[in-house]
């Protein structure tokens, strides 16, 4: 066996003083941990999802809207989900990281919200405001007449 000197300490105080050094590095250690922000993607700290326009009418005779997507250090491609598909689908393109927004039921209206995702976490929203398209015979408008 070694000398005293390099065993381990036995006593009481011993112990204390490396269960506090085991401590201390922890805490360090989670301290250092607890200040990264959570929008750093691959150790880049990304900014907030920026869309371009926020949102868009679609009636009768718009039914598509162009949305494009942004992120201060991102440069990677986004994704983007229809909270309801029934009424609005979202596409990628036509140029890069924009998104095509579809009404799929011109019939209906009602808002529809798009989550876009980019680095870090980060989203955005952008609102479909979706209005019905009513069709009607052009002769029942006729004088206010209809038939009875």
């Amino acid at each position: 066996m070694g000398s005293a000197s390099q065993r381990v300490p036995t006593t009481a105080i011993g112990r204390f003083e490396m269960h506090t050094t085991k401590r201390i590095a922890l805490i360090l250690a989670l301290a250092l941990l607890s200040g990264c922000p959570g929008n750093v993607a691959n150790g880049v700290t990304v900014g907030a999802v920026t869309l371009n326009p926020t949102s868009a009418a679609l009636s009768c005779g718009t039914t598509t809207a162009t949305f494009t997507a942004s992120q201060v250090n991102f440069s990677g491609p986004f994704t983007a989900v229809s909270a309801d598909t029934t009424q609005d689908t979202v596409a990628a393109g036509p140029g890069t990281n924009q998104f095509t927004v579809t009404d799929a039921n011109v019939g209906s209206s009602g808002s529809v919200s798009i989550t876009v995702t980019g680095a870090g976490g980060q989203t955005a929203v952008f609102t479909a405001n979706n209005t019905a398209c009513v069709c009607m015979r052009h002769h029942d408008t006729w004088n206010g007449h209809s038939k009875r």
